[in-house]
């Protein structure tokens, strides 16, 4: 059942990753690839592609005849493609919410103290669990045998730091979404706040399976790296289609996030780090 269950769940993320990209390929074109390159699209090819990479070789250790030293060689090397790429989300989760907070330097430095906090001990801990890693020969795929139950952590402060987003975005949403408020605008605030609630599961998930069913505990890290690569890939191009081109062939990390229709005396700055002062009704 581990072995299936497992499987079926790389099977469907990979499936996923391709639907979600093929539904948004022409967005993509649109908004980025007829632009200049930017720091905006240099993080959106690298949170969009990255996971294709760790999800698909997850997928083919799944389906192939694999040593025990191999099984351990690539999942390290799937492991930290992960990692990079869930702290990748969270640097552009950040960014936005930062922007949102119209680019105030004490969110600014909070998000870099929270970001250390964060991922300083998930390095440590990650490092722990793979050289904790046994896996016995199997005829198919990779069957693990022993791993440490201490990447609990890193899930633990990957849930603290996104609940911290979350509690930044419903302040703001309270003072934003007040008549008359941009249409795109109250997306952009009800996109992040389901896509919190749905990566909220997927992270109580990943501490809760390991404690109760530690048969399966490697079950879901692939979905939720998917998950977290799709839902800022959307957020990404909400952004760059309301923003249009950027100014420059290289963007700085303010000019990340253009928010033009905000009403005037909301306070949010809109891409040349001015207050808005347009706004449309909703």
């Amino acid at each position: 059942m581990q072995i299936d269950l497992t499987s079926a769940s790389l099977v469907a993320s990979c499936m996923l990753l391709v639907y979600d990209w093929a539904c948004t390929l022409d967005q993509e074109a649109d908004y980025v690839w007829s632009h200049p390159l930017s720091f905006r699209a240099m993080l959106f090819f690298m949170n969009r592609y990255m996971p294709f990479v760790d999800a698909f070789v997850s997928m083919s250790l799944a389906f192939t005849q694999n040593s025990p030293e191999k099984c351990v060689k690539h999942f390290k090397v799937v492991t930290w493609f992960t990692v990079a790429g869930i702290l990748l989300c969270e640097v552009i989760l950040m960014l936005r919410t930062w922007a949102i907070w119209e680019r105030k330097r004490s969110v600014m430095i909070g998000f870099i103290i929270l970001i250390l906090v964060a991922a300083v001990p998930s390095f440590v801990f990650t490092d722990l669990e793979l050289n904790s890693l046994v896996y016995r020969k199997v005829n198919t795929g990779c069957s693990r045998i022993h791993a440490s139950p201490i990447i609990i952590g890193a899930y633990l402060l990957l849930l603290f730091c996104e609940t911290v987003i979350a509690v930044l975005m419903v302040i703001k949403a309270i003072q934003h979404l007040r008549p008359p408020y941009s249409p795109w605008v109250a997306k952009l605030y009800r996109d992040g706040l389901l896509f919190y609630l749905y990566l909220l599961i997927l992270s109580l998930a990943n501490v809760l399976i390991p404690i109760c069913v530690p048969a399966l505990s490697n079950w879901l890290a692939t979905p939720q790296r998917v998950f977290h690569s799709i839902f800022c890939t959307r957020i990404l191009l909400l952004i760059m289609k309301q923003g249009g081109p950027p100014s420059s062939p290289i963007l700085d990390s303010t000019n990340l996030i253009i928010m033009p229709d905000y009403p005037s005396g909301s306070g949010v700055t809109d891409s040349s780090g001015l207050a808005s002062s347009s706004s449309m009704p909703a």
